[in-house]
C-alpha cells in the first residue's frame, strides 16, 4: 500500500489540477457574463459598483470556504484525464518501491542460500590422502609407486614400470642391446601396459625364494620406516677391510637365492630378465654403498654396477 507521503503527494496533485479547472471555467464564465451584463445593464439597472460587489462577495466566499475545509473538494468536472495521471503516477512509485523490494529480498536469498551450503560443507570436506613418504634417492627410482589403504588397512603398492628407464639402461650396454632389440621392443610394450598390485602385509622370509616375493619386498621398502631398518641392517653387513664387491655379495645373498638372482641382469631389462638398478632394493644398497665406502672418496655407479654385476653371476653358481 502507499505511504502517507504519497497520499498527501497525489492529493495535492489533485487539489492543483482541480484548482487550475476551476480558475478555467470561472474565467469563461466571467467573459460570458461580462457580456451579458453590459448588454442588460440598462434594463436591469445594475450599476458597476454593484457588479464589483457581487464578484468581491464571490471570491470572499470561495476563500472562506476553502480555510473552513482545509482543502478543495473535488467536483464533478474532474475528467478521465486527470484521474488517469494520478492512478498512473501512483503505479509508477508503487512499481519502483516493489522493485526495490524485489532485488533486497533476492540479495537475502542468495545469501542465504549461501550460507546454508557452507554449514552443509562443513565437516564433510575431503581427507587430505596419505602422501606416499620416499627420500630423494627412492623418488629417483625409475619405477613410480603408488599408495593405497583398503578397509581391512592392508597397504599396497601399485608398481608401474617406466618406459623412459627403460629405454635408458638399454642404451647403456651396446653389446646386450644389439643381440635383444627386438625383444626389449616388445617387452616394453608389455611392461607399459602391466600393473601389479602386493600385498604388503605378508611376513617374508629371508633369504627370498621366488621373484613374487621379491616384488612384495620392494613394495614394503617404499613404505619410509621399512626403508630405513633395511638400510640399517645392510649397514651392519659392511666391512671396511673388504673389498666392494665381497660387500655388495654379501647384501645380496643375505636377501635373495639363486632363483631370484637368476632373473636379473644388471642395467639391461630383456623379455626373461629384469634389470636390478630398476628395484627399490638396489637403491638401498647403492644408499649404503656411497655412505660408507665414499667418506674418503666418492665412488661412481659404474663401479657399483659392476660390484652388482659379479654379486648375481656368484649367486647363480651356487
Amino acid at each position: 500500500m502507499p505511504s502517507k507521503k504519497l497520499d498527501d503527494r497525489v492529493h495535492k496533485r489533485l487539489v492543483l489540477q482541480v484548482q487550475k479547472y476551476r480558475e478555467a471555467q470561472k474565467e469563461a464564465t466571467r467573459k460570458i457574463d461580462d457580456s451579458s451584463k453590459s448588454s442588460d445593464s440598462s434594463d436591469h439597472g445594475y450599476s458597476d459598483h454593484e457588479e464589483d460587489q457581487d464578484r468581491s462577495h464571490e471570491s470572499v466566499s470561495s476563500k472562506k470556504n476553502q480555510n473552513d475545509n482545509g482543502s478543495v473538494d473535488i467536483c464533478d468536472k474532474v475528467t478521465t484525464e486527470d484521474i488517469k495521471n494520478l492512478i498512473l503516477a501512483s503505479y509508477r512509485s508503487l512499481s519502483k518501491q516493489i522493485t526495490n523490494l524485489s532485488d533486497q529480498i533476492e540479495d537475502a536469498t542468495s545469501r542465504l542460500t549461501s550460507l546454508e551450503s557452507l554449514i552443509k560443507n562443513v565437516g564433510t570436506l575431503p581427507e587430505k590422502p596419505e602422501e606416499t613418504i620416499l627420500n630423494e634417492e627412492v623418488r629417483k627410482t625409475r619405477g613410480s609407486l603408488t599408495k593405497n589403504k583398503n578397509n581391512d588397512d592392508v597397504k599396497n603398492v601399485v608398481i608401474i614400470n617406466d618406459s623412459e628407464s627403460e629405454s635408458g639402461s638399454s642404451s647403456s650396454s651396446k653389446s646386450d642391446s644389439n643381440s635383444s632389440s627386438e625383444s626389449d621392443s616388445k617387452s616394453k610394450k608389455k611392461e607399459k601396459n602391466s600393473i601389479k598390485v602386493f600385498d604388503t602385509s605378508i611376513r617374508l622370509k629371508f633369504p627370498l625364494q621366488t621373484e613374487y616375493d621379491f616384488c612384495i619386498f620392494n613394495a614394503k621398502i617404499a613404505k619410509y620406516g621399512y626403508r630405513n631398518r633395511v638400510i640399517n641392517n645392510l649397514s651392519h653387513m659392511v666391512n671396511k677391510n673388504s673389498s666392494l664387491s665381497r660387500n655388495v655379495e654379501k647384501m645380496i645373498r643375505h636377501y635373495l637365492t639363486k632363483n631370484v638372482t637368476m632373473r636379473y641382469n644388471t642395467k639391461v631389462s630383456t623379455i626373461k630378465k629384469k634389470a636390478f638398478i630398476d628395484t627399490l632394493f638396489y637403491q638401498c644398497i647403492e644408499e649404503v654403498i656411497k655412505k660408507i665406502f665414499g667418506e674418503s672418496k666418492s665412488i661412481s655407479d659404474e663401479r657399483i654396477h659392476v660390484s652388482i654385476t659379479a654379486a648375481l653371476k656368484f649367486g647363480r653358481k651356487k
